[in-house]
């Protein structure tokens, strides 16, 4: 899956996967000092069980090309031509 992104200054963006009763994954995107850019499992209720930084540097005020390739026991994240994370 890819898509473009543009985030103004203090938003982010939740990216949602692997949704299921107990819980999901997902991937957040942020030029929000509060809210770093993570990978990251919750429960159904949105409490994280599991966060790891993402390896994005600073995300700027232009477009930004992302690609999600789900594999069979994993889920990588590419920005721009660097992978930043991996997700379950």
């Amino acid at each position: 899956m890819e898509f473009d992104f543009r985030l103004e200054d203090d938003a982010h963006l939740v990216f949602v996967f692997n949704k299921h009763a107990d819980g999901f994954a997902g991937f957040r995107f942020s030029r929000n000092a509060r809210f770093e850019s993570i990978s990251f499992s919750a429960t159904a209720s949105g409490r994280f069980l599991d966060r790891q930084p993402l390896e994005l540097g600073v995300l700027g005020d232009g477009w930004n090309h992302a690609v999600v390739e789900f594999g069979a026991q994993d889920v990588a994240l590419e920005v721009g031509a660097e992978i930043a994370g991996r997700g379950a």
